[in-house]
């Protein structure tokens, strides 16, 4: 009993900033953000892929056609 006693006694609790309660002053990152800018940048690179390929064709296709 007397160590417990002991142990409340050197018991210092956490001095909290009252400036600070309540308020997250660095926002931590999720990563989520991340994710989906990077996962539109690569979808936005496939459309542009498919698109020029198909712009290629057609004009292949029209050039064939004149001769």
């Amino acid at each position: 009993m007397p160590f417990q006693l002991n142990v409340m006694e050197n018991f210092v609790p956490e001095e909290i900033d009252p400036g600070k309660e309540g308020m997250n002053p660095e926002p931590q990152p999720t990563g989520v953000p991340l994710l989906l800018i990077i996962g539109i940048v690569v979808a936005a690179a496939v459309i542009a892929l498919i698109v020029i390929t198909q712009v290629r064709k057609a004009r292949r296709r029209r050039e064939l056609e004149e001769d």
